[in-house]
């Protein structure tokens, strides 16, 4: 009998908590959360800069690479590589004056015009991997 009067207690406090248990389950409203691209974009970002970036290697890429052209800009000059040779051009307002363009003439300078060469000459061989503003670039 003592076993008899445990398990009818058991089973009033089971179906007792079912019966709240599905009245709190219909108040409960259930929302669908829909994943936008800008979501799941805002989500991952901060992994993405482990990530390397992506490469491209495409026709239209070489093409840009083979034909893009650096300049450095300083007060009075503009200085470009093209042939293997340093030409240098002057500036007038803003805008770079096509005939005045000349190479210069490495042997010719001091030392401290060369040192500035120098400089010039890394600021435009040195390479970044992706210099084309796309959304990789930061």
């Amino acid at each position: 009998m003592e076993y008899f009067a445990g398990a009818l207690i058991a089973l009033g406090v089971v179906f007792f908590a079912k019966y709240f248990y599905e009245i709190e389950k219909r108040q409960n409203i259930k929302v669908k959360v829909r994943y936008r691209q800008s979501y799941i974009f805002h989500m991952t970002m901060p992994m993405a800069f482990m990530m390397p970036p992506k490469v491209l290697d495409t026709q239209a890429t070489r093409h840009f690479d083979n034909t893009k052209l650096k300049i450095i800009f300083t007060e009075e000059k503009a200085y470009w590589i093209k042939d293997n040779a340093v030409y240098e051009a002057d500036i007038v307002g803003g805008i770079i004056q096509e005939n005045s363009s000349k190479a210069v003439d490495m042997m010719a300078l001091d030392d401290v015009k060369l040192k500035d060469m120098m400089f010039i000459i890394d600021k435009l061989t040195e390479e970044q991997p992706n210099d084309r503003r796309d959304s990789w670039e930061s």
